[in-house]
């Protein structure tokens, strides 16, 4: 949009300076030259409109594309942090010792864990081509925080509150680099 203005005050101040040169040399702007003139303006502002449309039309198809992937792919990952938030406070009274007092009990739920993994793996394998460097990367990103969670709990002497903790927000950074890509990608703006 920027773009356009800056192209539009440039496009205003020629015209101006191309007409003041016409009227300065003593040329008679006659219904010929006004006819040229305008037709030259609707031109530029159809090319104009035709370029907003096509890179609209691009947009709107890479969406159409992603959506379902997306979409689900978000959805599972509020699905995950949603069981994070629950293993996180579980483990928490385990560590105070106070989980029987609180009644808290968390059961891992594999399947949910599976379906982010598959949904992750899709994404980063058959979509890739589709998605910006930027969400690629945050993805890279959090492959490597998870592996170095699994690693510190195997060997430097995380515990399992910590490691759901990080992961945790690990997760959520993933989800609001995801929720932003899908604004960006979808167009939406005022959510």
């Amino acid at each position: 949009m920027f773009e356009f203005l800056i192209g539009g005050i440039i496009g205003v101040f020629v015209a101006m300076i191309g007409f003041a040169l016409i009227l300065a040399f003593g040329s008679k702007i006659d219904l010929a030259i006004m006819t040229n003139v305008i037709i030259a303006f609707a031109t530029v502002i159809a090319t104009t409109i035709h370029f907003d449309f096509r890179k609209t039309q691009k947009k709107e198809r890479v969406w159409e594309i992603n959506k379902n992937v997306l979409l689900e792919l978000a959805l599972s990952l509020a699905d995950v942090i949603e069981d994070l938030e629950k293993a996180t406070d579980h483990y928490f009274d385990v560590d105070q010792g106070i989980q029987y007092e609180t009644g808290s009990s968390y059961s891992h739920p594999a399947e949910l864990y599976q379906d982010f993994s598959r949904k992750t793996f899709q994404l980063m394998n058959a979509y890739k081509p589709l998605m910006t460097r930027q969400l690629l990367k945050s993805f890279d990103d959090f492959q490597t925080s998870q592996d170095n969670i699994y690693n510190a709990l195997d060997s430097a002497g995380l515990s399992t509150f910590e490691a759901y903790d990080h992961s945790l927000g690990h997760h959520k950074t993933l989800k609001k680099e995801l929720d932003q890509f899908i604004k960006d990608v979808s167009g939406i703006e005022y959510v």
